[in-house]
């Protein structure tokens, strides 16, 4: 897995999947995002939106928010990328090198360790189960319900938790 050359294998996916793709975000745009959500976003995930597109592709049905909607997610240093239906939300873990996925799953517990699921150990990882048809939100066709991938209970979620405040400004 090359995520030097991920960006532009992505786009390629994304073009054939959707058709057409919105513009790349400018450099202003991302920085716009930054500041209001009073952070820097993962390295890769600020490559994703100047280099592909401006949100608007995905799996299936479920696509990358533009980054005008990017907003703080949970817990703190998170920033929600996706809508992944039924209030559930992905989010990119800034403050992890590898900007681990974070699933927040409200109907699961409530807001607490139990509601936080390990979608994919690293940014990069997820979307290359984009791309090769394995992530849990693909159509896999001919695959049983129980081999698909789910996401698991984040095991580090009441370490994170426990960090430090989860919103600068409190609860959404």
């Amino acid at each position: 897995m090359d995520e030097a050359d991920l960006p532009r294998r992505l786009r390629a996916w994304a073009l054939a999947k959707h058709g057409e793709l919105p513009e790349p975000a400018t450099a202003e745009q991302v920085a716009a995002a930054e500041a209001r959500l009073g952070f820097a976003v993962h390295p890769l995930l600020k490559r994703l939106y100047l280099e592909v597109a401006d949100g608007g592709y995905g799996p299936d049905t479920f696509t990358l928010v533009p980054a005008a909607q990017l907003r703080r997610g949970w817990p703190w240093l998170t920033v929600t990328v996706m809508d992944a239906g039924c209030a559930m939300e992905c989010n990119v873990d800034c403050s992890d090198a590898t900007g681990r996925v974070l699933l927040m799953d409200p109907n699961a517990a409530g807001p607490d360790e139990e509601s936080l699921f390990l979608e994919a150990p690293t940014l990069a990882q997820w979307l290359e189960s984009w791309i090769d048809g394995t992530s849990w939100y693909c159509d896999q066709d001919g695959v049983d319900f129980e081999d698909i991938p789910w996401p698991v209970l984040w095991d580090g979620a009441a370490a994170r938790l426990a960090e430090g405040p989860h919103m600068p400004d409190g609860p959404r």
